[in-house]
């Protein structure tokens, strides 16, 4: 069976929430443990988080849950070095990578069933969840475009991958906006927080 690495991007800086997002409360949990935990949980082989911007509160946060930390000292850079960062700390053996936005807490774990096993079905070397139309997160690189991912430039970031390949993307349909809602605002923060279900 195909192997997939889960990286788990969390190494910006919060700019447009005017706070450090990754660490803000997410029910009982902090943001970043919420999407480590779901992509833990998922049918990924492995889980790294990519951590840059307060790296020792981050790699703190997740410690309990025994993933793969990775530090970015170019986080400044842009989301496409975390990725970057990401893919180089993968293991020979693995087939390819399943990128989470470290700020879409919400997305359940039956998304990212969805893509790895399509994945996995398929073989394609792109694949995303989709809804009405639209593509989101997470995505399913596989290693094959390794180069192509590393030799992206950070002011385009892997759109120039994705539509390198557009024609060989598989896209999933799912259910659910959350792959497509991420938390960039405190008005995004407060509304998906009121959408947790009651405890």
């Amino acid at each position: 069976m195909r192997r997939v690495a889960a990286i788990v991007l969390a190494a910006g800086t919060s700019s447009r929430m005017g706070d450090f997002k990754q660490l803000l409360p997410f029910g009982s949990k902090t943001i970043v443990e919420t999407t480590v935990e779901t992509a833990l949980a998922s049918s990924a082989d492995e889980t790294i988080v990519v951590v840059g911007h307060r790296a020792d509160e981050v790699s703190a946060a997740v410690a309990r849950l025994g993933v793969r930390v990775v530090r970015n000292d170019a986080f400044l850079d842009g989301m496409s070095s975390s990725i970057k960062a990401g893919v180089r700390a993968v293991d020979d053996e693995v087939d390819a990578v399943m990128i989470c936005l470290g700020d879409q807490p919400h997305v359940p774990v039956a998304v990212f069933d969805a893509v790895l096993g399509a994945y996995r079905a398929s073989g394609a070397p792109v694949v995303v969840p989709t809804i009405a139309g639209d593509t989101g997160h997470p995505v399913v690189f596989d290693l094959s475009l390794r180069d192509e991912m590393l030799a992206v430039d950070s002011s385009q970031g892997m759109r120039s991958v994705t539509y390198a390949h557009r024609s060989e993307t598989l896209r999933v349909p799912v259910d659910t906006v959350a792959v497509l809602d991420d938390i960039d605002t405190p008005d995004d923060y407060e509304r998906l927080r009121g959408n947790l279900p009651d405890p």
